[in-house]
C-alpha cells in the first residue's frame, strides 16, 4: 500500500525505510553484526583491565549492547540513503491494528507472551541440561543491579534486535525484488518462509542452543504479528515483556535460576494446569491476532516512494506551474494594458465634447457653406 505522507522527523527509523535486504543481504548484516560483536568484546576487555570481571560486566554490558549494532546499522543507514534517490522503500514502523485496535492488540500480544512462558515448558524438557559456560554467562548478565540489568536486556535488547531481526531482515525478505527463472521480477519470498527464516537470523544472534531454542519459537510469534500489523512497537513489546518478566522472575525467585524447567518445583496437578491454561490463553491471543488482516499479501509496511522520484515529479509540476502563471500574467498585463488605452481615449473625447461651447458646431457650419458660396 502506498503512503501519501511523509514520513515524520521523530521516526527513528525513518532512515532505514530504502534498505530492503534479500537473502544475500541478510547473511551481510549478520556479518556486520558479529564484526560489531568483535568491537563490543574488545571493549569489555579494555574494561576489565580497569574494573573487577563483575564491574566490568555489571557497568559494560549496556555499552557492549550498543557498539555490538553500530556496524550494521551504520551499513544499512547509509545503504538506505544511497537507495532513497532511485528505489521505493518500505517502512519499518507501522499501525494497522484495525479491527481490535493498537490498545487492545498490545494487552493481547503481552498475554500471549507471558501465556507462552507456561504453556511451552514442556519443549524445555526436550533440551539437553545447559553447560555451565553458558549457565555461568547468562547468570553473569542478570547478576548485575537491577536498573542496569534491565536497561540491557528490557530495553536495549528489544529495539536493537527488533529494528534488526523484524525491521530489516523479515521486512527485506517479504518486500526484496527478486528475478524469477523465466526472468519476471517479483517482490520478496512466502511470508510464512520469511518468518521461519528470520526467527532462525533471530535464534542464531543469542549464540547458544538454549537461548536460540526459545528464541526461533518467540521469533516465529513476533514474525507472525509483524506480518500481520507492520508494527515495530508491538514486537519490541512482546520482547520486552519477555525479557522483563525473566529478569524480574529470577530476581525475585532465585531458586528458579537454578531449574530447568517448572516440572521440577511444581506438583504433577499444578503443572498440567499451569501449562494447559498457558496454551488456552496463547491459542487465544494468537486468534484475536489472526483477525488483522495485512494491508498485501505480502504484510503491513507501508510504500515510501524515492526521493528521486518525488523530486522529478515535483520538479515537473513546479515548471507546468510556473510556465502556466507566466502565460497568465502576460495575458492580464496585456489585456491591462488595452483597458487602460481604452478608458484614456474614452475620456479625452469626453473631455473636448464637455469642453466645446453650446451652438458652436452650427456656427462652424453655417460659415462653411458661406465660404463655399
Amino acid at each position: 500500500m502506498k503512503s501519501n505522507r511523509r514520513i515524520s522527523n521523530y521516526d527513528l527509523f525513518a532512515s532505514y525505510s530504502w534498505h530492503v535486504p534479500g537473502v544475500n543481504g541478510m547473511f551481510g548484516l549478520l556479518g556486520l553484526l558479529l564484526a560489531g560483536m568483535i568491537l563490543g568484546s574488545i571493549c569489555l576487555g579494555i574494561m576489565m583491565l580497569a574494573l573487577s570481571r563483575d564491574q566490568a560486566m555489571a557497568y559494560g554490558t549496556p555499552v557492549v549492547y550498543v557498539i555490538q549494532f553500530l556496524p550494521v546499522m551504520l551499513y544499512s543507514l547509509s545503504a538506505s540513503r544511497r537507495n532513497a534517490l532511485f528505489e521505493d522503500g518500505y517502512k519499518l514502523d507501522n499501525n494497522n491494528y484495525a479491527p481490535q485496535g493498537g490498545l487492545c492488540l498490545a494487552i493481547v500480544v503481552s498475554l500471549a507472551i507471558i501465556a507462552s512462558a507456561f504453556g511451552l515448558d514442556p519443549l524445555n524438557n526436550i533440551l539437553p541440561p545447559i553447560s555451565e559456560k553458558w549457565e555461568s554467562a547468562l547468570k553473569a548478565l542478570t547478576d548485575g543491579p537491577l536498573l542496569l540489568t534491565l536497561l540491557s536486556v528490557s530495553v536495549f535488547a528489544p529495539i536493537f534486535e527488533e529494528w534488526l531481526c523484524r525491521g530489516m531482515v523479515l521486512r527485506g525478505l517479504l518486500y526484496y525484488k527478486r528475478t524469477r527463472k523465466d526472468g519476471s521480477v517479483t517482490q520478496g519470498i512466502k511470508p510464512v518462509w520469511a518468518i521461519v527464516i528470520s526467527a532462525v537470523f533471530f535464534a542464531a544472534i543469542h549464540g547458544n542452543l538454549w537461548q536460540g531454542f526459545a528464541a526461533f519459537l518467540l521469533g516465529c510469534l513476533f514474525g507472525y504479528v509483524y506480518w500481520k500489523t507492520g508494527s515495530l512497537k508491538l514486537t519490541m513489546l512482546m520482547h520486552c515483556v519477555n525479557n522483563t518478566f525473566s529478569v524480574l522472575i529470577t530476581k525475585l525467585f532465585p531458586e528458579l535460576s537454578q531449574v530447568d524447567s517448572m516440572k521440577e518445583i511444581l506438583s504433577p496437578e499444578a503443572y498440567m494446569v499451569s501449562v494447559v491454561l498457558g496454551l488456552a490463553v496463547l491459542a487465544a491471543c494468537i486468534w484475536m491476532i489472526s483477525k488483522v488482516k495485512p494491508l498485501t499479501p505480502q504484510g503491513s509496511c507501508e510504500l515510501i516512494p524515492a526521493d528521486g522520484a518525488d523530486a522529478a515529479i515535483g520538479g515537473a509540476v513546479e515548471g507546468v506551474v510556473g510556465s502556466v502563471a507566466e502565460d497568465t500574467a502576460e495575458g492580464v498585463a496585456a489585456d491591462t494594458t488595452e483597458d487602460a488605452a481604452e478608458d484614456i481615449t474614452g475620456g479625452v473625447a469626453e473631455d473636448i465634447t464637455d469642453n466645446v461651447p453650446d451652438g458652436s458646431t452650427d456656427v462652424k457650419a453655417d460659415d462653411a457653406a458661406d465660404g463655399q458660396a
